[in-house]
């Protein structure tokens, strides 16, 4: 068995290469732990998820009628549950794979799915509080200028692996990562774009169907018909695989960040050559 090294400075086209020479080489162990522990949560956000969002296509088309504020009408509970069930989505996603990492570099490849499972909960609640906190951060910094949000968005996109994989803390975390982001922000920055472009582009493609179809009832809907007949059962299964698929696809995000945080602490501290060099002497009489 060939054991993806982590532990490895690597360039910008590197870390994308490797990325997917893991993918590649662990299809089928991640793709059954996604299976396992992601898939069920997945169906269940997601039926709740375009639940949400239809009823708020219902208020939004009631809101439309002569004398009805739009403000007033529009609902912000059913807006902030929606993105909570997003968030949830994604933190339910990076903590299988963080999780499935984690085990892969201790282990060094030796173990099986079912040994994620003792760990996943507790990381989940960290990982959901952290999403959370970082999420209200980088609002922040956009809401008073946008450059200081996506400078504050790569950096913060490296507190998670820190947590993980060096098992710190929120604070330690988010020191450490203006640290090891140091003279790499752009770098980093690159690996996040492409992942974010690819990503983009397999959703437009899986939702092209939707999309069409969406446009094709909204045209019908001039002549009369209401959104409860736009949004009938099929369009909402349909619409639920699609956005599960299409939040599967941020996998691919998450290991590029991964590969990318090894790559940085290999370049600025060189814990592996240390380490070498810690043995070597060891070894001497």
């Amino acid at each position: 068995m060939n054991v993806f090294i982590f532990r490895k400075v690597r360039d910008f086209g590197t870390v994308i290469s490797h990325s997917f020479d893991l993918i590649k080489a662990e299809y089928r162990r991640l793709g059954k732990a996604l299976l396992i522990y992601v898939l069920p949560c997945f169906i269940v956000t997601g039926i709740l998820l375009v639940l949400v969002q239809t009823s708020m296509i219902k208020n939004m088309e009631n809101s439309i009628k002569p004398g009805v504020n739009i403000f007033q009408s529009f609902n912000w509970t059913k807006t902030g549950l929606s993105y909570l069930l997003q968030l949830l989505n994604f933190t339910i996603l990076g903590t299988v794979i963080y999780s499935f990492l984690n085990i892969y570099l201790k282990k060094r490849g030796e173990f099986d799915v079912a040994e994620l499972k003792g760990s996943l909960l507790k990381l989940g609640v960290k990982l959901l509080v952290i999403n959370i906190i970082v999420g209200i951060m980088v609002l922040v910094a956009c809401v008073f200028l946008l450059i200081p949000g996506v400078y504050l968005s790569v950096v913060l996109s490296l507190v998670t692996p820190i947590v993980v994989f060096e098992d710190a803390g929120f604070g330690q975390a988010l020191r450490r990562s203006f640290e090891i982001i140091k003279g790499s922000w752009w770098k980093t920055f690159g690996i996040l774009f492409v992942g974010a472009v690819i990503v983009y582009l397999f959703s437009i493609i899986l939702g092209l169907p939707l999309i069409i179809a969406t446009f094709a009832k909204a045209f019908h809907a001039v002549s009369g018909q209401s959104v409860t007949q736009i949004y009938t059962p099929g369009y909402i299964i349909a619409s639920t695989i699609i956005s599960i698929i299409q939040t599967f696809i941020w996998s691919l995000v998450i290991i590029f960040i991964s590969v990318q945080y090894f790559s940085l602490v290999e370049e600025k501290e060189r814990p592996t050559l240390q380490a070498k060099i810690d043995r070597i002497n060891e070894e001497q009489p």
